[in-house]
C-alpha cells in the first residue's frame, strides 16, 4: 500500500476516504483493506480498554471490523463525517455488545430521568457542581480492571462511549463532542453520569447498609 496514501486517510482526506468507501460498497475488499488499515491500531485501543485478554480484543477486533465493513456496505456512513469517529463508534458498541453478551444474567441498567429537563440533544444537561470521577481511580480503589470493563457494558452506550474515548483514550470533551456531533456540555453529562452509574455498580453491595450502620453508631 502506498505509505502517501495510508498517511492522508489517518488525518481524514476526505477525497480518499470517499473514493475508497464507494469502492467498498460495490463489494471491493482491497478498498477495504486499503481503508481500514491505518485505524487498526485505533481498533485495537479501543479493544483493550474493554476487554484485559488477548483473545476478546482480537475477537472485538474481528468482529468491528465486519461491522464496519457492513455499515460501509449499507451506506451507514456519512461523507461529511469523520471516518475515524465513524470506527471509533463502531468499534466501541461492538465492545459493548460483547460485553452484554457475556453477562446476560443481570437487569438491564438504565438511568432514570424523572424531574429532569433535557437539552436539545435529548441529554441531561451537565451538573458543573458535581465533579467527574477520574476513571483510574475507580480502577486503582474501588476495583480491578476486569470489573470496570464488564460495568461498562452496563450502562448506556452513549455514556460508555463517552468515559472511553475522554478518560481512557484521553481525548478532550470539545475532540468527542466533534466527532458525536453534540454539545460538548453534552459529552460532560455523558461522562459524569456514566460515572455515577459506574460508582454504584463498582461499590460493595453492602455499600449503603454500611453507611448507614456506621451512622447509626455515630448518633
Amino acid at each position: 500500500m502506498d505509505e502517501l496514501i495510508t498517511k492522508r486517510i489517518a488525518k481524514g482526506d476526505k477525497d480518499i476516504i470517499e473514493r475508497l468507501v464507494r469502492k467498498v460498497a460495490e463489494g471491493d475488499r482491497n478498498a477495504f483493506d486499503q481503508l481500514i488499515t491505518p485505524f487498526r491500531g485505533l481498533i485495537r485501543s479501543i479493544a483493550w480498554d474493554y476487554f484485559h485478554n488477548r483473545e476478546d480484543v482480537e475477537d472485538c477486533e474481528n468482529e468491528a471490523m465486519a461491522r464496519v465493513w457492513q455499515g460501509l456496505d449499507r451506506n451507514m456512513f456519512r461523507y461529511n463525517d469523520s471516518f475515524k469517529a465513524f470506527v471509533s463508534k463502531v468499534t466501541a458498541n461492538t465492545a459493548i455488545n460483547m460485553l452484554r453478551m457475556k453477562k446476560r444474567q443481570g437487569a438491564d441498567i438504565t438511568e432514570s430521568l424523572d424531574g429532569k429537563t433535557m437539552d436539545k440533544d435529548g441529554e441531561i444537561p451537565f451538573e458543573a457542581e458535581d465533579p467527574s470521577v477520574n476513571v483510574e481511580e475507580i480502577i486503582e480503589k474501588k476495583t480491578r480492571k476486569e470489573e470496570l470493563r464488564r460495568a461498562l457494558g452496563e450502562i448506556p452506550p452513549d455514556q460508555s462511549y463517552a468515559i472511553v474515548l475522554t478518560q481512557l483514550e484521553g481525548k478532550s470533551y470539545a475532540e468527542v463532542a466533534h466527532m458525536e456531533e453534540v454539545a460538548e456540555g453534552t459529552i460532560k453529562s455523558r461522562v459524569n453520569r456514566g460515572i455515577k452509574s459506574l460508582t454504584r455498580l463498582l461499590n460493595p453491595p453492602n455499600y449503603s447498609d454500611d453507611n448507614e450502620t456506621r451512622s447509626g453508631k455515630s448518633k
